[in-house]
Parts: structure tokens; sequence; C-alpha cells
């Protein structure tokens, strides 16, 4: 199966749930084969949804997770997914652990969508930078500006700027991407187009 959007999650709450949340997911992350004689791999979403006694034929699971830690109050972890950021995942999560707050970050290049519900960035960055095939991520606007600056043969001043400097350098080979912030409205699918 092929993903287009990765999605990164910082969760934060009560230790004794994020405990348990972590514990469904190493559980997952170490079984030899799925816990169903299906298509999908063992750290398939749906069976996250399943280790914490959801009905998974409810609900679309189309991604897969993995990265997973649990450090200092915060479980982090990716989901490669088709479909964007799976809203309805996080209201079933919220439901069963009433404490977490869920923070997102998520992006698919090639549809140009760049989303965070971190509106205050505390745990994602608000701007990613596409130079020479690698990825750089930047909270501030002087950082952006700074970044640039240093990396190229112009110093600039101003986001309108950079932009104008990008616009007329075709043979640039890097651009910016600023994260839309986007309120979770659980339950309700967040569009690709936003």
């Amino acid at each position: 199966m092929i993903f287009e959007y990765v999605t990164d999650y910082v969760i934060t709450g009560d230790d004794k749930e994020l405990n348990y949340l972590f514990s469904v997911i190493e559980k997952l992350t170490h079984c030899d084969k799925p816990a169903r004689a299906n298509k999908y791999s063992s750290n398939w979403v749906g069976y996250l949804l399943a280790g914490i006694g959801e009905d998974v034929e409810e609900y679309i699971c189309d991604g897969e997770f993995e990265l997973y830690c649990l450090e200092n109050g915060e479980l982090r972890f990716r989901i490669y997914t088709m479909h964007g950021v799976m809203v309805g995942v996080h209201s079933i999560l919220c439901r069963h652990f009433p404490s977490i707050k869920i923070y997102w970050s998520s992006e698919n290049d090639w549809k140009g969508f760049f989303a965070t519900n971190d509106s205050e960035f505390l745990y994602f960055d608000r701007y990613v930078i596409h130079k020479d095939g690698q990825q750089e991520y930047v909270v501030t606007d002087d950082d952006l500006l700074y970044y640039f600056s240093y990396n190229s043969p112009k110093s600039f001043k101003s986001i309108e700027e950079l932009d104008k400097y990008i616009e007329k350098n075709i043979e640039c080979d890097w651009e910016y991407h600023k994260f839309m912030i986007v309120k979770d409205e659980y339950g309700k699918k967040i569009p690709d187009d936003i």
C-alpha cells in the first residue's frame, strides 16, 4: 500500500493513560504476525483501536504507525495514511483516554498539504524548507529568513522579499511551506486541500 500523508503525533496527559496506550502500541510492534488473518501488518492503525477495545470494522483505519516513544510525559509516534489526518481516530482515543491532548503535524508534499493543530508550536515547527532533496524545519519567521539568508548569496529582511526572490530565481533549488493551523473538530474529516 502506498501512503501519501505523514502525520507526526505528540500526546500528553495523565501518566497512567499514556502508559496504557504506550503498552498497547508496544505490544503491537513486537507481534510476529497480525492479530487477525488479513492483509494488514501488525502496525495497522486498526489494531491500535482494537487494542483499546474498539470494533475496527466501524472505522476507516487506512494507516500504519511507527516511531513511537514515551518520554517526559509525551507519547510520540508517526502514522502514514492514504487520506490525511485521521480525526476519527483522535475522537476514539480522546473518548477512551479523557485526560489526553493530541497534537499533530501532517504533510503531503505532492498535494502541498502542510497542517498542524499545534497553534502555539509547542511540539511542531511552523515551516518546512525543502533544499537539495533535504528537509529542515523552523518555527519563526526570523528563523526562516536567517536560514535562507545563510544559505544563499542574498540577505532577506522580510517574507515578502524572500518570496519575490524565490519566484524570480527559478533555478533556485529550494522552497518553503508554512503549516496551516487547523482546529480539530473531532469526528470530521480534515480536507486535504486547505
